[in-house]
């Protein structure tokens, strides 16, 4: 049985201030599909590196998992080259906006063995498998790796999860004192727009149900005490269906909300029923005042 670890990486910023969802949403995939997994919330109890070595030298795994905005790139080819050196033969695998759209450079300058590209948690399944079974990686959807011959393998790409409401987070994970906003809610992923700048350029938004993003809220508003969330979704009012059913539900429960939106969809009556809600601020892009750049 090979050993997993997925690990949280440091922003430079004191205290932690999100919590990390995303991997925290592949280890609820990997414990749903029976793969044992610790997990180390570097960033969130702000552990010193010869803390995070002494860690992974403990558990001797055999796949190290981390996830990474760009601006942690210099972090994720220190961790991943120090793995090595505690296991040389322990795979080292990254998720998140830096693998997915610079995992060429990645590959070619750091010691990850695989770069995920896109949703990560069924990747990540059948990933941990295929090395834990000792099969080979080219039938593995979503993936970037350096083949025998030095070369990088891209396999056939995923097709984005439509259905995102089966990942239950375990928040018994992290020290949920240690992170600023504690309320760290995503309701769905991608966006209306495809703006070739932007991260999230996948057009089409793929959410959850507003009933089981309400059980989230209320998981965290009543066992963890969390009275302030922050929906992190690029755009939360694509949906007036959503929203408003969304806000008929978490009105009860007297806590405060903020999110990201977009002007055009900035509709009084909206805005309005989100702040009887409990919203106290939506987060705009404005990119431009000029139309011509703009279009």
């Amino acid at each position: 049985m090979a050993r997993v670890l997925l690990c949280t990486l440091p922003f430079n910023r004191q205290p932690a201030w999100y919590i990390p969802v995303g991997i925290l949403y592949v280890e609820s995939a990997l414990r749903k599909n029976g793969i044992e997994v610790d997990f180390l919330d570097i960033d969130g109890l702000r552990l010193k590196k010869e803390e995070v070595l002494s860690h992974v030298r403990s558990g001797d795994y055999d796949i190290v998992g981390v996830s990474a905005l760009t601006t942690l790139f210099n972090y994720a080819g220190w961790i991943s080259a120090e793995v090595k050196k505690i296991k040389p033969q322990a795979k080292v695998i990254l998720g998140g906006i830096l693998a997915s759209s610079n995992y060429e450079y990645v590959l070619k300058n750091t010691a990850i063995d695989v770069c995920v590209l896109g949703d990560g948690e069924e990747t990540s399944v059948e990933l941990v498998k295929a090395i834990r079974d000792g099969k080979g990686l080219a039938g593995v959807k979503g993936i970037a790796f350096n083949g025998d011959d030095g070369n990088i393998v891209v396999t056939a790409s995923r097709q984005p999860l439509k259905f995102l409401d089966g990942y239950p987070i375990n928040y018994g994970l992290i020290d949920m004192r240690r992170y600023v906003r504690p309320g760290t809610i995503i309701s769905a992923r991608g966006c209306t727009n495809n703006c070739n700048f932007c991260y999230s350029a996948v057009a089409g938004i793929r959410g959850r149900s507003a009933e089981y993003v309400f059980n989230e809220v209320k998981n965290l508003a009543v066992n963890y005490r969390v009275r302030h969330f922050t929906f992190l979704d690029s755009y939360l009012m694509a949906s007036e269906n959503f929203v408003t059913a969304l806000c008929g539900m978490i009105k009860n429960l007297k806590v405060k909300w903020d999110c990201y939106g977009r002007l055009d969809r900035a509709k009084p009556s909206i805005l309005r029923m989100m702040k009887e809600s409990g919203c106290i601020r939506v987060n705009y892009g404005i990119e431009s005042f000029d139309q011509t750049i703009l279009n």
